[in-house]
């Protein structure tokens, strides 16, 4: 019966599945064995093992609450645990285990990942997901952390495409979540209903190594006791929208902008540093946000919409 949840839950998504269908879905247990063919009836151990196994396009599933090692990704999958599964990511000391997932999809592919808790345990570990290249990367119900060594990320996204955040949790981390597309290539960020706690940046889109441009959107987020909550230094072009965001008791700053389109609405920024710090670019205020108790509420011009103040 130690599928039991699992199965009602799949009942609902293949049925009627033909017997030929199988490769579209692949499914990891505790109680599995790589030599297996990664099936509902006999599931392999590791998420490695069910990716490689599972068509273009499918599913990989874990079937009931344990470990299952990292994994690389290189085509358009959805890796996932079963509702009420606990599916751990333990990232280590050797070189093999530093990044929990890494992504190195073409521009067409989607990847997404659901479901999972991705743990920094060892001295060598770097990247909880690290994004070399994708299409487009879904995460929901993600819990990522202890990635806090410099340089180190929850989230890494260095492509270009679309990465969507929701429902998550990125803490004790240098960089929750860290967005650098390479040159000549734009990221679309949408972050929602995310907490972004304890690290040194909550979230940051920067240059990187790269110089690239990132639009995002991010809303009902709280950036709170971090070093830096939202920061923003890339290119002119570049655009972040807060929209009713928390950016609270963070040591130096809530929001940092350095270049680029700043828009703030409905955020409330309190107890920080400074509150908002614009050292450059173009900020603008609808003037519905709590600005207050920081030790300075505003560095630099924040221009109120028509029709807003601060």
């Amino acid at each position: 019966m130690r599928y039991s949840l699992a199965v009602v839950w799949l009942a609902t998504s293949l049925v009627a599945a033909p017997a030929s269908a199988g490769s579209q879905r692949t499914f990891v247990s505790t109680s599995g064995s790589d030599t297996n063919p990664c099936s509902l009836v006999a599931p392999c151990r590791s998420f490695q093992v069910a990716v490689d196994a599972v068509a273009p396009g499918g599913e990989a599933i874990a079937l009931d609450s344990g470990g299952y090692g990292g994994f690389a990704v290189d085509k358009s999958v959805a890796v996932s645990a079963a509702p009420g599964v606990h599916a751990g990511i333990s990232v280590g000391a050797p070189a093999s285990s530093a990044v929990g997932v890494r992504i190195f999809a073409s521009g067409t592919d989607t990847v997404a990942l659901r479901n999972l808790t991705i743990t920094r345990t060892g001295l060598g570990g770097s990247f909880g997901v690290l994004v070399n290249s994708v299409g487009a990367l879904h995460v929901e119900n993600l819990h990522i952390s202890g990635f806090s060594i410099f340089t180190t990320a929850g989230l890494w996204f260095e492509s270009g495409g679309t990465l969507t955040i929701a429902n998550s949790t990125m803490e004790d981390n240098f960089y929750g979540v860290r967005v650098s597309p390479p040159d000549f290539a734009t990221a679309t960020v949408v972050v929602r209903d995310t907490q972004l706690t304890r690290n040194n940046y909550g979230y940051s889109q920067d240059y990187g190594f790269d110089g690239g441009i990132t639009h995002s959107t991010i809303t009902r987020t709280n950036a709170s006791a971090n070093n830096l909550g939202f920061y923003m230094n890339r290119t002119g072009t570049d655009r972040m929208v807060l929209e009713s965001c928390v950016a609270s008791e963070n040591a130096l700053a809530g929001v940092v902008q350095g270049s680029g389109f700043l828009v703030l609405s409905g955020d409330s920024i309190t107890g920080n540093g400074t509150g908002v710090q614009i050292t450059g670019g173009t900020a603008q205020t609808r003037g519905n946000n709590t600005i207050v108790q920081n030790g300075k509420d505003v560095d630099g011009a924040l221009i109120a919409v028509p029709g807003g103040g601060t």
